[in-house]
């Protein structure tokens, strides 16, 4: 079976790290397929490196309109995430720590970051007139991936918030 030239040339082409970067969100997004538990402090984490991550372009072509496309994507993001099904998961306040529950579906959310950044990121290379046609698709597809992990990030502290001043 002949490997498709186009997707060989894409796979010479991509640098090293990027593979370390599929690698470690497959990583992670396996191991939540089981119970593992975070530190409160440690929560926020992802979302923010996510937001920055994802808003690098923003700032690199300084146009504010890709910032409001961004911010739409944050709001769908959060419709999504209100669609997904909850992941279950345990607040300590003694240790400061939440407990999730295994899920299926942060892999494919983990994966969703990966397939994203590198379509894009190939398209700049490659086909930069569906860039120029289209530069809203970027920042609405990465806001709306971002926004799915602020929101379940917000929920987790929302309960971690009633649970201290029930606590006080």
């Amino acid at each position: 079976m002949a490997i498709n030239p186009v997707l060989m040339g894409m796979l010479k082409g991509t640098p090293w790290y990027v593979y370390g970067i599929f690698v470690y969100l497959l990583f992670i997004g396996i191991r939540s397929m089981r119970p593992y538990a975070l530190q409160l402090k440690v929560l926020f984490i992802l979302p923010v490196a996510l937001c920055a991550w994802m808003l690098v372009p923003v700032f690199k072509y300084h146009d504010p309109f890709m910032f409001v496309y961004f911010m739409a994507g944050i709001g769908l993001g959060f419709i999504v995430w209100r669609l997904l099904p909850v992941q279950k998961f345990v607040i300590d306040l003694v240790t400061r720590t939440v407990t999730y529950e295994g899920t299926w579906t942060m892999l494919p959310l983990f994966m969703s970051i990966f397939v994203v950044k590198y379509m894009f990121g190939y398209m700049h290379a490659t086909q930069a007139q569906f860039i120029v046609t289209y530069p809203w698709a970027e920042y609405v597809v990465a806001g709306c991936i971002a926004g799915i992990f602020v929101a379940r990030t917000l929920h987790v502290y929302y309960h971690y918030r009633l649970l201290t001043k029930q606590g006080s």
